[in-house]
């Protein structure tokens, strides 16, 4: 069975990834992620690090936050579109919960931040809270 937020999420992912960047833990990392960039070491002026997504160059900034601002809207439009909370946000809190290992932790937190909730947002609406239910329910057995 296809899950649509997974399926977004990976679109998005191979988005962002069109945008060169680099993670360094080792000057061996630096000098190799630099000249990804096509950079030299020196370059160090060139460069922002956005923590989440890596080193890039800061003439990709605005690419990278466009991309990003797009990316928030398309999956907010699938929220919305989602009015009985059985398609796409049943999917989001499934794979988010899945993702955060809910089945070992019973720990539900880490899953509904990164689908980008609180709890009181979700107990305020049937529709979230109706599909957080049911995914919880898939994910326990």
């Amino acid at each position: 069975m296809t899950n649509a937020y997974k399926n977004l999420t990976e679109l998005h992912e191979k988005q962002r990834e069109d945008i060169p960047s680099f993670f360094a833990y080792t000057d061996r990392d630096i000098e190799e992620g630099m000249a990804k960039l096509g950079l030299s070491v020196t370059d160090t002026d060139k460069v922002l690090d956005t923590r989440t997504y890596g080193c890039i160059r800061k003439s990709d900034s605005k690419t990278l936050s466009n991309l990003l601002t797009k990316q928030f809207r398309e999956i907010q439009d699938e929220i919305r579109k989602d009015t009985t909370g059985e398609g796409f946000i049943y999917d989001m809190f499934l794979y988010e919960l899945g993702n955060h290992d809910y089945k070992a932790t019973r720990d539900a937190k880490p899953a509904i931040e990164a689908a980008g909730f609180s709890f009181e947002e979700i107990e305020e609406s049937k529709i979230l809270s109706n599909a957080f239910l049911k995914a919880r329910m898939k994910i326990v057995g």
